[in-house]
């Protein structure tokens, strides 16, 4: 990116000049961040672990961080749920497995940094593969401080400060899974308390601070706090699944920006941290900071969105369907330049559904059948790709229970 952002030599420019590049630049930034992302996914990781299905949202810290989250279905995955876990054999294929792609250990713990950041070097120009993956691990996967405004959390049980990550964590000699009351849990080999999990080629080659981990069952969705997931989830068009992933997805991936405290509450956040020493003019600074009460934007963000690129990425088509009655179509007003006004009818899927072709292959189609693999383009009924059936989301939740008057609605829905 900084060979767009600078005329001369990237060797001759400095840190600072650096970093105000990136803030007097936000619109390339985010550009670059988003273009980067697609061309890394598609050039680097669908070579290093294919997969079949993905889904990544792009996030913002208040300083204009860009991160990605998201979730990959990886092709080859072993199906956990098919296999004994009681089993030596099957347990040492899963680790063998989850070792490939998800390392905890420190090729040189405790390295001291050098006077040149990593992450400035291209890969291209790296000569010492084994240096450069020793320096970036210990410059940028290290959770090496814990603060009460990023990690340390008061835990419930033991009312403790503790940090929410787990940190630091206990040495392993190789990588072990157990099935606990929650489902099975791997814990990775580890020489280094404090390194983050990590993929060595991917690090290398995106240069930058990562997290990856397995989803390895569904109680792992509903707990998990990782900001990038290496996974294969079971039967992605059984709903049950669906809907478990949705709940990690709507807790995490999908989170909303933090807002700013309101005033009252940052005067008092303020007071607490206030410094006599400071002048008047650096204490009206954090209190403008703390003042505002909405959500903040940050410039990248804002240019982002003006530029109308794409907050997420999903290589599945996600469909909704209402179940409702009288939901077979909806009206709006229709206005073209010297054309009186009138009402345009627009059906929606269901109404596509019940006047669906005659023909032997439709017949006994069930919706659901109908909504995951068919699609009308241009009043023609067309059936998706393999492998790219829709997600079906209904609306109303429609629940298996015959004592429900709705039963109705889930029986011609699913069958």
């Amino acid at each position: 990116m900084h060979r767009l952002l600078h005329e001369k030599n990237l060797e001759d420019v400095t840190i600072s000049e650096r970093r105000r590049a990136i803030i007097e630049n936000p619109g390339i930034t985010s550009w670059f961040i988003q273009k980067r992302m697609a061309l890394f996914l598609k050039t680097v990781i669908n070579k290093l672990m294919p997969f079949k299905d993905s889904w990544y949202r792009y996030e913002w810290q208040h300083r204009g961080s860009g991160h990605v989250h998201g979730f990959l279905w990886i092709e080859s995955a072993p199906k956990i749920d098919q296999l004994d876990l009681d089993d030596p054999q099957v347990k040492e294929m899963l680790c063998d497995f989850h070792d490939q792609f998800v390392s905890t250990t420190n090729p040189a713990p405790g390295l001291f940094p050098g006077p040149n950041h990593p992450c400035q070097k291209l890969y291209t120009d790296v000569e010492d593969l084994e240096g450069d993956y020793a320096e970036l691990v210990n410059r940028v996967q290290l959770h090496t401080k814990c603060s009460k405004d990023y990690c340390i959390r008061i835990n419930k049980k033991t009312k403790k400060a503790e940090c929410r990550f787990g940190y630091p964590k206990d040495i392993v000699k190789e990588t072990i899974i157990e099935q606990k009351e929650n489902g099975p849990i791997i814990t990775t080999a580890r020489n280094d308390p404090l390194v983050n999990s990590h993929n060595r080629i991917l690090l290398q080659a995106w240069r930058a601070n990562m997290d990856i981990k397995p989803i390895i069952s569904s109680e792992f969705v509903l707990r998990s706090e990782t900001s990038k997931i290496l996974c294969e989830l079971y039967k992605i068009m059984i709903y049950l699944t669906c809907l478990l992933i949705c709940r990690y997805v709507s807790k995490y991936c999908t989170k909303s920006e933090i807002r700013s405290d309101n005033l009252q509450d940052a005067m008092l956040k303020l007071s607490a941290r206030l410094d006599p020493d400071e002048s008047l003019k650096t204490l009206s600074q954090k209190l403008l900071i703390h003042s505002v009460g909405e959500r903040d934007y940050s410039a990248q963000e804002t240019c982002h969105l003006l530029q109308s690129l794409p907050l997420y990425h999903s290589s599945r088509t996600y469909v909704t369907v209402n179940t409702y009655y009288d939901s077979t179509s909806f009206k709006v007003k229709k206005r073209q330049v010297g054309i009186t006004d009138g009402i345009l009818e627009i059906s929606n899927l269901v109404h596509t559904y019940k006047h669906r072709p005659k023909t032997t292959e439709f017949r006994n189609m069930s919706l659901l059948e109908f909504a995951t693999n068919f699609v009308k383009v241009k009043e023609e009924i067309k059936r998706r790709k393999p492998g790219k059936e829709a997600v079906v989301i209904v609306l109303p939740y429609i629940q298996k229970n015959e004592t429900d008057p709705n039963y109705c609605r889930y029986y011609s829905f699913y069958n």
